[in-house]
Order: C-alpha cells, then sequence, then structure tokens
C-alpha cells in the first residue's frame, strides 16, 4: 500500500497581467483559459496563479520560490519597452526580476519552459533572454509584434494541450504554425 506525501508539486506558474477593459467587463483572461486546459488535463501537478494587474502587485509579489515550475506562462500587454499595467509600466528588465524571484535556480539536467504571451513578445524574449538563462532551458514566444486575443487563446490552448517537456521544441512550433498558416510562434534558448 503506497502512501501520499502531501499535494502534488506545483507543475505550472501562470502569470496573469489583466487590463482594465478585462477586469471592468468581468471577461475571461488568457490565464483562466489556461488553467482549465491544464486542470481538465489531470497531470498530477499544482497550478499556481499570480494575478498582477499594477506595478504594486508585482512589487509584493511573495518573495520566495515555488519549487518543481516547469512551465511558466505570462499573459499580459506588452511594447517594445515592456509591460503596460493599469497605471504603471515595467521595462522588461522589471518583467524578467518578477518572473526569476519566484523561481529557484535550474539543477543540471532540469528543464523549465517559458511562454511569454503579449504583442512584442519576441522583442521581451530577446531583452530577457540573458537574465532568464539560470531559471529556464527555452522560451516561446509570438513572430508578430501585435498578437490579436483569439490567436492568442488558439495558440496556447493547442499548446498546453499536447505540450510536454520531453516533446522536441521545433515540433510544437512547427505543428502549431503549420496550422494557422503561418509563423506565429518560435521558440529559443535563453
Amino acid at each position: 500500500m503506497s502512501i501520499q506525501q502531501g499535494r502534488p508539486k506545483y507543475g505550472f506558474l501562470l502569470f496573469d497581467c489583466p487590463s482594465d477593459h478585462e477586469i471592468e467587463g468581468s471577461l475571461v483572461t488568457e490565464c483562466e483559459v489556461i488553467k482549465a486546459v491544464l486542470s481538465n488535463r489531470k497531470l498530477g501537478s499544482q497550478l499556481k496563479v499570480l494575478r498582477c494587474a499594477s506595478t504594486e502587485a508585482f512589487n509584493n509579489l511573495p518573495q520566495r520560490p515555488y519549487p518543481g515550475i516547469r512551465f511558466v506562462h505570462f499573459g499580459g500587454h506588452g511594447s517594445s519597452d515592456g509591460l503596460g499595467l493599469i497605471g504603471g509600466h515595467l521595462s522588461w528588465d522589471e518583467v524578467a526580476q518578477c518572473i526569476y524571484s519566484v523561481l529557484p535556480n535550474l539543477n543540471n539536467g532540469e528543464l523549465r519552459v517559458l511562454t511569454l504571451s503579449c504583442c512584442h513578445s519576441s522583442t521581451g524574449a530577446k531583452k530577457m533572454k540573458k537574465k532568464l538563462a539560470p531559471y529556464f532551458t527555452g522560451i516561446y514566444y509570438f513572430v508578430p509584434d501585435k498578437i490579436a486575443f483569439s490567436i492568442a487563446i488558439t495558440v496556447w490552448s493547442m499548446f498546453y494541450l499536447k505540450k510536454k517537456l520531453d516533446r522536441p521544441n521545433k515540433a510544437v512550433v512547427d505543428t502549431i504554425n503549420k496550422f494557422l498558416g503561418k509563423e506565429i510562434i518560435a521558440f529559443m534558448e535563453p
């Protein structure tokens, strides 16, 4: 007879950065949809959602690492300079700091992936690449500078429906891009 050792570790961390119109309109956010997709897959790991709509919320993030995280999804409203928030803005350097402040460094052989879902995510990925290298083995991002919510939610729903850490990264990108008929997402190693 096996004895359960408490609740499962966290496997997924979702940074949900809604805008004022999403909050005021009680709209479903991208991270809420992804949480539903992952919960219904019954992967045996916990999901942690950090909702940060303002710079104040980012400044008050818990300063403890969440062990076991293998996927970090960051959904927000980006620009070439950083992340737009209600009443404020974070530079891409500040976004990177917020992300890694809640993650332990990777040990040898561990894998962890960041999915960056916002406009100008390719710029963000390139600007954050070096700072995130000790914490991630790969970053998925959008190729176009501007991305519609409907495209973003389609891409990430497809991604999280099938993605596993041991699946080749290029295969996942190729499948999604082929389905959409053009290059929408890309992958880079930090």
